[in-house]
């Protein structure tokens, strides 16, 4: 039996692709997704292949925040180290654009946590860009929160390219005021 779910290798074949986008497109034009028999309709595929790439159809939403914050943690390992602290906002803001239909299809079905996931995942190269303590780990659950609010707020404009640079702005300012915040606490 062929196991389910989004795999960085099975998502490098055409044809799971091609179903795969068949299925996205199935979701976010049905209202109830949670009929197999729907989705694999609407996405003019079997029950059985739909079952084929995701265990059911409360699974689907999972799979993808897996897979994002999976691919997301690939892609930070290939980044490499002692870059500038504005490179590592970048290349979040642009991974998030480059995923753009499913980072907002996640978003719409209350998956906010993608954000949390793909700001924990890049704490440690933040806080060795910015030269912070290694004690301000624990400061920067404020950090996260206000990042994350500026990334959902830009989430509502469904990552229009115009509000990029405000948002990247906004998270080096906020990132400039936490590490003077912790270096004043550190004297």
């Amino acid at each position: 039996m062929v196991k389910s779910g989004l795999t960085e290798k099975r998502m490098r074949d055409r044809r799971f692709r091609r179903t795969e986008k068949a299925i996205l497109y199935a979701i976010f034009s049905v209202r109830d997704y949670s009929s197999a028999s729907i989705v694999a309709k609407k996405a003019g595929i079997s029950r059985s292949t739909l079952y084929r790439h995701h265990k059911n159809t409360r699974n689907i939403i999972s799979d993808y925040e897996k897979y994002v914050l999976k691919k997301y943690s690939r892609t930070i390992e290939k980044w490499g180290k002692n870059k500038k602290l504005r490179f590592y906002f970048e290349q979040m803001l642009f991974f998030i654009v480059a995923n753009k239909k499913v980072i907002l299809f996640l978003l719409k079905n209350g998956r906010t946590g993608i954000f949390e996931g793909m700001i924990t995942r890049l704490e440690l190269k933040v806080v060795k860009a910015a030269r912070l303590p290694k004690q301000a780990k624990t400061v920067l659950v404020v950090y996260r929160g206000e990042v994350l609010g500026l990334l959902e707020e830009w989430g509502k404009s469904e990552f229009s390219d115009k509000e990029l640079d405000k948002v990247l702005e906004n998270i080096m300012y906020l990132t400039n005021t936490i590490r003077s915040r912790l270096l004043g606490l550190d004297n």
